[in-house]
């Protein structure tokens, strides 16, 4: 019932939102468009808030979300509850798990770890990994963060503790494409990215990802499948609560719980240079492969255009145990929404459709 009155809303929300008086819309193709004031971009980013407040409390809405300007929190509220029994509200500070979102972390410690002169993106993994396949030789480090490495989406990795055991099964499944010559996205080649970290570094990846990303974001509300933050949201299956355990599946590509407030904070850290340098976010963030006429692949990032032309960079996830999260970006606007659940996380996430809506909205009310 709460998805279909969610689906409903969101149909309806951009009737409510739009009306007004008529408008010429301009055409970013063919007609320059004047960059916006810093006032006219806040009443814009007002105007949508309130509308989503508005549409989610109506429909039932189970999770955490958020719209800010650069460092300016317009909106961030909890709706329903993060336990099953119904008894525990949800906050902006309440943590749910972010699937693939883990993957803009586990980029982010690699980018660091090239920062310090530790790696090169350019360089093999067998540099740093051994026993690999022949077909492996020509993978880099680039490709895995890119997705163009032609590992496949084999969940390999999934319920397997030891490193080493893991790293085999992934071997095992024969590639998609030769290294390079495709996009094939895939959690194993992230869970080998988490591999390079820890043989790198010389830590544990959970370790050196808190100390190296998390503590340099400032982020105090976020943790990994093997130490999960307080306030964690209940997942809508009590088995997969109770059934956590070591898993390489869990490393590199998913496996990281966090909070509106938390993401929030990672994205305005990467912006300001408090991780990574300003240079290394552009390059991770920046277009690496096409994916389709109208999305590219950076490293952890996705780069896409709105309905009104402007470059949209996204980072989001979601998993059959139905947890799913998104942040959508505005970059040029500082715009950032954020949204994240434990319910409706199948193939056309709620948290997805909440943030492309909420972009939607927002761009008729500033191009209006």
């Amino acid at each position: 019932m709460t998805k279909n009155w969610t689906a409903l809303a969101l149909t309806a929300v951009a009737a409510t939102a739009c009306a007004g008086p008529p408008h010429s819309r301009m055409s970013p193709a063919t007609t320059a468009r004047a960059r916006p004031t810093p006032a006219i971009v806040n009443d814009a980013a007002t105007s949508m808030a309130s509308v989503m407040d508005r549409v989610l409390g109506q429909a039932g809405f189970q999770g955490a979300f958020l719209v800010a300007v650069d460092e300016r929190v317009i909106l961030a509220k909890g709706y329903g509850f993060s336990d099953r029994a119904g008894r525990v509200s949800v906050t902006p500070s309440t943590a749910f798990w972010t699937a693939s979102i883990a993957k803009s972390f586990t980029a982010t410690a690699v980018m660091r770890l090239a920062e310090t002169g530790r790696l090169r993106l350019a360089e093999p993994v067998g540099a740093h990994l051994t026993g690999l396949p022949d077909d492996w030789r020509r993978m880099t480090i680039a490709h895995l963060l890119s997705h163009t490495s032609g590992i496949g989406q084999n969940y390999a990795s999934d319920g397997v503790a030891d490193r080493a055991a893991a790293l085999s099964a992934i071997c095992a499944r024969p590639l998609a494409h030769p290294p390079g010559e495709g996009w094939t996205y895939s959690n194993d080649a992230y869970s080998v990215l988490a591999m390079v970290v820890e043989v790198v570094s010389g830590q544990l990846y959970e370790r050196y990802v808190e100390r190296e990303v998390l503590a340099r974001a400032g982020l105090t509300n976020t943790g990994f499948w093997s130490a999960p933050p307080p306030r964690l949201a209940e997942l809508a299956d009590p088995a997969l609560d109770e059934g956590r355990r070591a898993s390489w599946g869990f490393r590199g590509g998913t496996g990281i719980a966090t909070s509106a407030e938390d993401l929030h904070r990672w994205w305005l850290g990467l912006r300001a240079g408090a991780v990574l340098r300003p240079a290394s976010v552009a390059l991770m963030q920046s277009p690496k492969a096409r994916v389709n006429d109208r999305l590219s692949a950076g490293y952890g990032w996705f780069q896409e255009r709105s309905g009104h032309g402007r470059a949209v960079l996204w980072t989001r996830g979601t998993d059959q145990s139905q947890e799913n999260a998104a942040l959508y970006a505005l970059s040029e606007l500082g715009l950032v929404v954020i949204a994240l659940s434990h319910r409706e996380g199948d193939r056309d996430p709620i948290t997805k459709r909440l943030a492309l809506k909420s972009i939607e909205i927002f761009e008729d009310a500033l191009d209006r």
